[in-house]
């Protein structure tokens, strides 16, 4: 079964919730009390968002956090790298000091298989989700 960390889930229904609420900049807290998300771990993405450019931090009594990626181009790959820095099946996939590294078939078959779900996670947009 293929997972992605808790954190890259919780990202995904932050931007969505900034998706849907873009009119006026939303808080953590207010994200954290609806999502039910612990207010600390959402600060921790937040600021890997906020680094990638894809949110923005509104400083103020009216501040909060807005989308700043478009929607209809930010997709599930560009959030699942910018969380997990890699999108790979196997570790040793992305190790190129490993000694085996060119020789190993089951590296190559599944580096296939890797660039098939890419595609598709590039393809699935947040206005989509």
């Amino acid at each position: 079964m293929l997972n992605l960390r808790k954190e890259t889930e919780l990202a995904i229904h932050l931007l969505k919730y900034l998706s849907v609420h873009k009119v006026h900049p939303v808080s953590l807290k207010t994200v954290s009390e609806e999502l039910e998300i612990s207010f600390l771990f959402l600060q921790k993405i937040a600021r890997k968002l906020r680094t990638a450019k894809v949110i923005k931090a509104v400083q103020g009594v009216k501040g909060g956090y807005t989308l700043l990626a478009e929607e209809n181009k930010l997709t599930l790959a560009k959030i699942v790298k910018i969380m997990e820095d890699d999108c790979v099946l196997l570790g040793c996939m992305k190790k190129k000091d490993c000694s085996k590294y060119k020789k190993c078939s089951t590296r190559l078959e599944l580096s296939k298989l890797n660039k098939k779900i890419i595609d598709l996670m590039e393809s699935v947009k947040l206005k989509n989700l």
